[in-house]
């Protein structure tokens, strides 16, 4: 599929052309085969997009925070609806378009009258929906994960859209409880979607996908294991992208496949003693909080410059809880319910703190982390929040933290220059004098 010789709105030109380009300049790179995985989803997904703007698909959208699974399900065949992650075409824009698009769409958002308190995700993709690009859905289905941004987000999508949207309230905690609770609403969520759709949902097809969910974790739990290498065999550029295909790709073939390019480069990485630092790793670090998506390279730089690695952050940790029981229609939606809740990020930021801090230290355990990098996105008040504790939990465990504030679509906020001097203090001045004791 091609955007050539067709008018189409600038902002999926500039993505659709960003990323052909840098497929173009990564191709037959031996050393960049999982980042080519990922440009190849991304080009999909932009695809996908504008073969639903062109063919007059069914869209049914969703938010950051959710999962497809259910929406594949729906219709006796396969691809009758278009379930559209709405937010993607923000981090796409980020990551292989233009980012300016995305400032453009925020301070549309903000004339609008959309809080700068909300998350800069939410108030560049109301923007982008008050631009009238994006595929128009029946209706929409949000979960209140990971934050109160996305509440807020889907207040505002009935003002602009006037669409219907299905709420789900993920609860603080993550217990058999709360899984009942959030199943019993996915029960909800399912009338409401055949009520807005005019499909059924078809139960075989669910255990198809969810099965296709679970190999895909299957092989994000491999990868993860063998970056734990020391040292660390693929740059963390990488990690921030599985949620990407968490959030977007789950129960399909191209996002598992995607993940098994991820785990066998780094298994193949591991296995012939490559790292991911040119000049030898230095620092193993810890990255729990958003990426800075608006500049990705800057992990190029940490790596260059500081010699510093992430082995791991949010947005990549992936826990078994996450797989689905196929067995009976009750343990589907027991699972997707368990799923829903572990999401990486929405159990940190929607849950009770100990989530946070727990998964924090023992990452820092687990990857043998020399420190921990709390990255504080301007709009994610829960996590500045808990930000005592995670440092208290840190000092017990004896790893120096650095937290720092940012906005994770809008340079504006914190220059990537400031970071770099607030990291480069932090490595010379805390992190490697200690390692050298």
């Amino acid at each position: 599929m091609t955007v050539l010789g067709k008018e189409r709105a600038i902002e999926l030109e500039t993505i659709h052309a960003g990323v052909s380009k840098m497929m173009e300049r990564h191709m037959g790179d031996p050393d960049s085969r999982a980042f080519n995985a990922f440009l190849l989803a991304a080009k999909m997904a932009t695809e996908g997009i504008i073969a639903a703007l062109d063919n007059g698909t069914s869209v049914i959208s969703y938010n950051l925070g959710g999962m497809p699974e259910l929406l594949l399900a729906l219709g006796e065949n396969e691809n009758e609806i278009f379930p559209f992650a709405m937010e993607k075409v923000v981090a796409l824009q980020s990551l292989v378009g233009d980012p300016m698009y995305n400032m453009e769409a925020i301070d549309m958002a903000e004339a609008q009258g959309m809080s700068s308190d909300v998350c800069s995700t939410d108030r560049a993709t109301l923007g982008n929906l008050t631009k009238r690009f994006l595929p128009e859905a029946s209706c929409s289905v949000f979960v209140t994960a990971p934050c109160d941004s996305q509440t807020a987000m889907a207040e505002s999508l009935k003002e602009i859209t006037g669409e219907d949207v299905f709420l789900i309230d993920i609860p603080h905690h993550h217990g058999e409880r709360e899984i009942n609770y959030v199943a019993g609403q996915l029960k909800e969520e399912i009338e409401f979607l055949e009520e807005k759709s005019g499909k059924k949902l078809n139960w075989d097809r669910l255990k198809e996908i969810c099965q296709e969910s679970n190999r895909m974790i299957d092989q994000a739990l491999d990868w993860l294991e063998w970056r734990k290498a020391i040292p660390c065999p693929q740059t963390a550029k990488m990690l921030s992208t599985m949620y990407i295909l968490l959030q977007d790709g789950s129960g399909s073939k191209g996002a598992t496949w995607v993940a098994s390019e991820f785990a066998a480069d780094a298994k193949e990485r591991v296995q012939a003693g490559k790292s991911a630092v040119p000049g030898g790793e230095k620092i193993r670090a810890i990255w729990f909080g958003s990426p800075p998506w608006y500049n990705i390279s800057f992990y190029d730089w940490m790596e260059n410059e500081l010699g510093m690695v992430v082995p791991v952050d949010m947005f990549s940790y992936v826990v078994p809880e996450m797989y689905v029981d196929t067995s009976t229609t009750e343990t589907l939606l027991h699972d997707l319910a368990r799923k829903q809740i572990y999401m990486p990020m929405g159990r940190h930021f929607t849950g009770a703190p100990e989530y946070f801090v727990d998964d924090l230290v023992r990452a820092a355990a687990d990857y043998k982390a020399d420190c921990a990098l709390i990255a504080g996105h301007v709009s994610c008040k829960h996590a500045w929040g808990v930000l005592g504790l995670l440092k208290e939990a840190l000092r017990e465990a004896d790893i120096p933290a650095l937290a720092f504030e940012f906005d994770l679509f809008d340079p504006r906020v914190t220059t990537i220059e400031t970071l770099q001097q607030e990291f480069k203090r932090f490595a010379e001045d805390i992190v490697l004098p200690r390692i050298g004791k």
